[in-house]
């Protein structure tokens, strides 16, 4: 069928089950998500906070429960460095309620063995965490469910504390960001920033005509791709060599507050949560899918 989903993506095996507020990264072949929540979950169905760390594998296509966190957890940024996963800051669930969070946890997965890292000078939700010329950059977030901040701190390999850089041009929170050739880029419904690590300096790149709101966003194919955001199936690429944006293929579903990542040369899309008209209310899905390289022209 001319314009259905399935010309431009593939769908892989699903999450153990529906899950938002989650980030992904890539680390020797395998897809890492941590902590998330979701408000479907047993029968009868209820809300439901994480505390695992889930690998995918891309050979085996299999999903499995690699560690487990100290509490669960959402909100939560996660990177590599120096081959271990690393997951920062989030909210821990707290008799229910979303409490920000300083803590660092950090897996190994050629040991199997956690340590914690040094604390966040700010604790904070909804960070966008990046790792960028071996350091990892916690990046804005909330430091409630009702104040954003605009801060930013970084820490390097061997480091006991973490380091203040320049702050954001504005607070953000509900956005996403990515890598390329050690610039940081950081995309909300406000605007798009990027950050040059060696001259740590933010700039702003040139905006989409509507930018979404809880958009994924992956490095991949030297572009930054972003993909859907609430109420929207939209997905666009920028490339920092013109400046300049364009449309990517339709996600199947209006997905949001989920997770992309650069998985061996593949752009996945995982998890996320889109709108039902019929249920009137957020769906939190387990839906995984790989983009078929080249198909959208």
């Amino acid at each position: 069928v001319s314009g259905a989903w399935q010309r431009y993506w593939e769908l892989l095996n699903p999450l153990p089950g529906g899950n938002h507020d989650i980030f992904s990264v890539e680390l020797n072949g395998r897809l890492y998500t941590a902590g998330g929540v979701t408000a479907g979950w047993g029968y009868p169905a209820e809300e439901h906070w994480f505390d695992e760390l889930w690998a995918y594998d891309a050979k085996t296509q299999v999903w499995e429960v690699v560690g487990k966190l100290q509490d669960e957890l959402c909100y939560n940024g996660i990177t590599t460095l120096n081959g271990e996963v690393w997951i920062v800051g989030g909210a821990d669930n707290v008799d229910g309620e979303r409490v920000s969070t300083g803590a660092v946890q950090i897996f190994d997965p050629h040991l199997d063995s956690w340590r914690q890292g040094a604390t966040l000078n700010e604790a904070r939700m909804e960070p966008v965490v990046v790792a960028s010329a071996g350091r990892v950059y916690a990046i804005g977030g909330a430091i409630d469910n009702s104040t954003a901040t605009s801060s930013v701190e970084s820490i390097g390999i061997g480091d006991q504390k973490w380091r203040a850089e320049e702050p954001l041009p504005r607070p953000m929170r509900q956005f996403a960001g990515a890598v390329l050739q050690d610039v940081i880029y950081c995309i909300s419904k406000e605007a798009g920033y990027s950050y040059d690590v060696k001259k740590r300096a933010w700039d702003e790149i040139p905006p989409l005509s509507n930018m979404p709101q809880a958009a994924q966003v992956a490095a991949h194919d030297g572009k930054i791709w972003v993909l859907g955001g609430v109420h929207t199936k939209r997905t666009f690429c920028y490339d920092p060599q013109s400046g300049q944006w364009k449309p990517g293929p339709e996600l199947p579903t209006e997905q949001s507050w989920g997770s992309a990542s650069d998985l061996n040369g593949r752009l996945i899309i995982a998890g996320g949560a889109h709108w039902s008209e019929f249920h009137h209310r957020f769906i939190f899905d387990d839906a995984v899918y790989a983009y078929k390289e080249g198909s959208f022209k």
